[in-house]
């Protein structure tokens, strides 16, 4: 619950689906089940769709994500930012709330994968960087 709009309600209902945080801990899995992932409509050369939604699996979740997602839109920084980029850019509301939406997910994870809180402005150091700063001072 450390990570921003993420809820007692979401987490449980996550924990549920994911059997304690020991099945599924794919995000692309989750987000493929829940309904919230992509898909293209291409068949050939005839048929160009946008890619959408599908909308199936529990609608109790796909709710809880649109409410977080709504919810760091209003109260987090760097997601209103982005939200604000990208339908300045044209890209639908839904959408980028849609987008948003993957991201919570992703964050989730790896928060659960890695067993450390949430930390909000971390930035990761490629080791390379790190030895090539250190050889030089």
């Amino acid at each position: 619950m450390s990570v921003p709009g993420i809820g007692l309600l979401l987490a449980t209902n996550l924990l549920v689906l994911t059997d304690g945080f020991t099945k599924h801990l794919n995000y692309k899995e989750i987000a493929s089940y829940v309904g919230i992932c992509p898909y293209e409509q291409i068949s050939g050369r005839t048929l160009h769709k946008q890619p959408r939604s599908k909308r199936y699996g529990p609608s109790r979740l796909r709710k809880l994500l649109y409410l977080a997602a709504l919810s760091v839109v209003t109260h987090n920084l760097n997601f209103r930012k982005y939200y604000l980029r990208k339908v300045e850019e044209g890209k639908s509301k839904r959408l980028v709330l849609n987008n948003i939406e993957n991201k919570l997910q992703k964050k989730i994870f790896a928060v659960i994968k890695s067993g450390t809180k949430y930390i909000e402005n971390y930035r990761s150091v490629n080791p390379i960087y790190l030895k090539k700063c250190l050889t030089m001072s």
